[in-house]
């Protein structure tokens, strides 16, 4: 049981840094090199491979999974960010944030 539950947040905190990370490559508030200068393996973790373009309907999933985790969260900032947060923008900004 106690495994199991070491388990869970293992797994939570990935996904919270997956998402997370992936919020702050897209509003720019970190670069690729921020994320991969981090010491722990688990901080390293993205919902997107920040080296290749996504295709539209890849990046339209992805935002679709991080706004329901952000939902779930309650951090409606973010929210709002990712509802805003056009493919047309995602292009725009792959030059501007080194990735």
């Amino acid at each position: 049981m106690l495994s199991e539950i070491k388990d869970m947040k293992e797994q939570d905190d990935i996904q919270y840094h997956a998402n997370m990370n992936g919020y702050l490559l897209m509003s720019g508030k970190i670069t690729i090199e921020d994320l991969l200068g981090e010491s722990l393996i688990t901080e390293n973790y993205c919902t997107f491979d920040p080296h290749i373009k996504m295709p539209k309907s890849e990046f339209l999933h992805t935002i679709e999974g991080m706004l329901m985790y952000f939902i779930e969260q309650e951090d409606y900032e973010k929210c709002t960010f990712l509802r805003d947060y056009s493919y047309e923008k995602y292009l725009d900004s792959l030059g501007t944030h080194q990735w």
